[in-house]
């Protein structure tokens, strides 16, 4: 199993230089794994986007200014552009732990920078909303928020940045936008992005020790 591990490099037997006994080549394999699990989602999540930014299109365009809803719609697209493209490019790429480091960069470049286009939106709208608008664009952040949690939990890093450029700028604005609505909304955006953390480290927690713990009694036994 180990040998079949994207970034795998031969150990000698009873090298334990890694942490808990495992060697470092066992921890570089599954750490590979687990971005090349990340990758495998995005198309799928970059497709979630495209259908998410149409539906928004239509169930916002009520509520807002139609000129910064699809300046934000053509923001949030320009980005699974860009995320489609090194997808593309991680397809093509030549294995190895040395090119692994840079294609981890790049995953959580983009989820960072989709995180960000996703809170461009509330962030731009909120000072001009209404408390309906104000909670509309809070659950709309939260809900994204919440299945990136779930695609992105093969990558800590990734999902962590996702979620802090997603949530943390509409909670700094409405925070300070000092109406009791805002302050309200902006307290149930931290206590939604503390949650999801919490349950997204511990995902990617889990994940990472089974593969590790299957790779140490592969490695045993082999």
């Amino acid at each position: 199993l180990v040998t079949g591990l994207p970034g795998y490099r031969a150990s000698p037997r009873g090298a334990s230089d890694g942490e808990g006994g495992w060697s470092h080549a066992m921890l570089a394999a599954v750490a590979g794994r687990m971005l090349h699990l990340s990758y495998q989602r995005l198309p799928l999540s970059i497709a979630m986007t495209v259908v998410v930014v149409a539906i928004f299109a239509w169930l916002f365009n009520p509520y807002f200014s139609p000129s910064l809803h699809h300046g934000w719609s053509a923001i949030l697209l320009g980005v699974a552009a860009m995320r489609y493209l090194v997808w593309r490019a991680y397809r093509r790429r030549a294995d190895g732990v040395v090119l692994q480091a840079r294609w981890a960069r790049w995953f959580m470049f983009g989820a960072a920078v989709a995180g960000a286009s996703w809170s461009f939106g509330p962030v731009a709208q909120i000072v001009r909303a209404g408390q309906d608008e104000s909670y509309l664009l809070a659950l709309t952040l939260l809900a994204v928020t919440a299945v990136s949690t779930a695609s992105l939990s093969a990558h800590r890093l990734s999902m962590l940045a996702f979620q802090v450029t997603a949530l943390l700028p509409a909670t700094v604005v409405l925070a300070a936008t000092g109406g009791d609505t805002e302050q309200l909304a902006a307290a149930v955006l931290l206590a939604g992005m503390v949650a999801l953390m919490a349950v997204g480290y511990s995902s990617t927690f889990a994940r990472g020790y089974a593969l590790v713990s299957i790779a140490w009694i592969s490695w045993s036994v082999g």
